[in-house]
């Protein structure tokens, strides 16, 4: 197995196992550090940026789109969408799963549902989105240096120039 694929493959489990971790971190009793409302909010937004950045990087890999066996693109959810849907579609997802969970809390003993902490929940999603754009405006613009600074791979090895040989002198 290609060493890529390993890493999309841990990357996605990854995001599960914090999607588990959330849901099941937001249904349990509530611990005592939450006295501090700061604190519980910065927890909020901090679960929640890094939920949608693990998604959006599971969501990001080659192996969201091709199948393991046979290398070939796989229909419907694995075809590549517009740049911008995705991420969105993510973030989208994340403040859902939010709001869902405050709704729930409401039956979870010692746990009220707080609309504050579905708002920590969207800023922390919309912070990871923030942070996936910038971050990949950056990678674009490094890697688009990077092509302008790397010779022109498209021209015949005889058309380009070649150094003087010690022997010609």
């Amino acid at each position: 197995m290609p060493v890529r694929s390993v890493v999309d493959r841990l990357v996605l489990i990854m995001a599960v196992g914090w999607t588990v971790a959330v849901c099941v971190l937001s249904l349990t009793p509530s611990d005592p550090s939450e006295a501090v409302v700061g604190w519980d909010k910065a927890r909020h937004a901090g679960a929640y940026a890094g939920l949608t950045l693990l998604w959006l990087a599971a969501a990001a890999t080659p192996a969201a789109t091709t199948s393991a066996r046979s290398g070939t693109a796989r229909s419907g959810a694995g075809r590549r969408q517009a740049p911008g849907v995705r991420p969105i579609a993510v973030a989208v997802g994340a403040i859902v799963l939010g709001i869902v969970l405050e709704v729930l809390q409401a039956t979870v003993v010692d746990r009220a549902g707080d609309a504050l902490d579905a708002l920590a929940d969207a800023a922390g999603a919309a912070a990871g989105l923030g942070a996936w754009l910038l971050a990949r405006r950056f990678h674009a613009r490094v890697d688009g240096r990077a092509r302008l600074r790397s010779p022109d791979r498209r021209q015949p090895a005889a058309a380009s120039p070649s150094p003087p040989s010690p022997s010609s002198h």
